[in-house]
């Protein structure tokens, strides 16, 4: 396990529409309300399960090798999360809108057997 001296400031949600290039082409992160004091791995399970990505944070930060078991278990916590999301959207009364569809398809990758569920 880790201890809370290897914690640090984490995103929450660093990619997708939170990463932003400004006019001199550098990047920054925008939408910090998922903010928490946490081990890295919060915001690394975010790189995927690539080693050479991984790798490349690890030179940058200077940092030891992320560990698999918190990986793992934000990879976990983010499907649980999203699961839950989904089932109070769907037991809401709702529309059958362009959206609904989207969040149904998104929901179904989350299950078990389906491609791209949580292992």
């Amino acid at each position: 396990m880790t201890s809370s001296t290897d914690w640090c400031l984490t995103h929450g949600e660093p990619s997708g529409g939170n990463l932003v290039q400004d006019q001199t082409g550098a990047y920054h992160l925008v939408d910090w309300e998922s903010a928490r004091i946490a081990p890295p791995e919060r915001d690394l399970v975010d790189l995927g399960s690539s080693d050479k990505a991984l790798d490349h944070y690890r030179q940058l930060a200077q940092s030891p090798p992320a560990r698999a078991d918190l990986l793992r278990l934000y990879r976990l916590w983010y499907a649980l999360a999203e699961t839950a999301v989904y089932l109070l959207q769907f037991r809401a009364s709702h529309t059958a809108d362009d959206n609904m569809v989207e969040s149904w398809q998104n929901f179904l990758t989350f299950l078990p057997g389906r491609q791209g569920s949580v292992s």
